[in-house]
């Protein structure tokens, strides 16, 4: 079953890996055959092997995703290294919206700062 996703950032060969793990992160409750925590982790290796302008452009291409999307990059990106600028995801979070993923505290720690549960 192929499905297409509307896209509102523009789509580069540079950008595309970037949006592809945004749409994962987008689509994270849909990921089949896993369970939370390994699909976190799995992301979370994914987003740890981008280099600091990759993460940069991340951050402002998930600006045009859903506010789950950016909840879940900022825990992500914060997770990895403490010291990472989130902020600008941070504001545009809705602080009373809670993101019911299923991901333990084990994996995500900061996962109660955004919203998730």
């Amino acid at each position: 079953h192929i499905s297409f996703i509307k896209q509102r950032n523009t789509i580069t060969k540079e950008n595309t890996p970037l949006l592809k793990l945004l749409d994962c992160l987008r689509l994270f409750k849909n990921i089949p055959d896993t369970t939370p925590d390994k699909a976190c982790r799995r992301l979370l290796y994914l987003l740890s092997q981008l280099d600091d302008n990759q993460r940069n452009k991340i951050k402002r291409l998930a600006l045009k995703y859903t506010p789950q999307t950016i909840a879940v990059l900022g825990a992500m990106l914060e997770t990895l290294d403490s010291d990472e600028d989130t902020n600008s995801l941070f504001k545009r979070i809705n602080p009373m919206t809670a993101y019911k993923l299923g991901i333990s505290l084990k994996v995500l720690p900061n996962k109660k700062k955004w919203n998730i549960r």
